[in-house]
């Protein structure tokens, strides 16, 4: 995490302490953010593929192709270079682990790798969600506003002192890339 640290002060993206130490100044938003990052990823995930395999199965096998590479990726990433997230150092406060303790929020440590906050997958998955379906609607505000649950969950790992912005930039652009590359592989062949 050091070398993460040094990397973003040096890019002028350590903003995490700031942005939790506001939020943490607000109870209600706090708790909007356990629940969110608790409980939100996965709807997502299983209602894009759900609806994808039911109305739009071509998009379906790309969606899942493309978790898969990205997911592949992010374990390389997370085996070579292991990194814990914020919520270890000294300044940052877990609000996810606070909130458990007071059983609202069930966080079994066995689904929980402590080292892999980079990349963060919640915010790269939900990302993923919102671009795959793109081809499917033609409102340019349909368009924009898919994109914001994904922006939430960007704020949210943050405040939650669960990802670094490194981590979460990171995740997109792993999904993002993975998403390419199926797109690629799915283009006719030349003759």
């Amino acid at each position: 995490a050091s070398l993460l640290l040094r990397f973003e002060r040096a890019a002028g993206l350590e903003w995490e302490a700031n942005i939790q130490q506001m939020a943490l100044d607000h109870d209600w938003l706090v708790s909007i953010a356990n629940w969110i990052y608790a409980f939100a990823y996965w709807p997502v995930i299983i209602a894009t593929l759900v609806f994808t395999y039911f109305r739009h199965r071509h998009l379906f096998r790309r969606y899942r192709n493309s978790l898969f590479v990205s997911g592949l990726v992010g374990l390389l990433v997370f085996a070579m270079f292991p990194v814990a997230p914020p919520r270890f150092l000294s300044g940052y406060v877990d609000t996810v682990n606070e909130a458990a303790r007071h059983n609202y929020i069930a966080h079994p440590s066995w689904l929980i790798n402590e080292n892999a906050a980079l990349p963060s997958f919640h915010v790269g998955w939900v990302a993923l969600s919102a671009v795959l379906l793109f081809p499917v609607l033609q409102s340019r505000l349909a368009k924009v506003l898919l994109l914001v649950p994904a922006v939430i969950m960007g704020a949210v790992v943050v405040v939650t002192g669960n990802h670094y912005l490194v981590d979460v930039i990171l995740g997109v652009a792993i999904c993002m890339a993975a998403l390419a590359v199926n797109v690629w592989r799915e283009r006719p062949a030349q003759a």
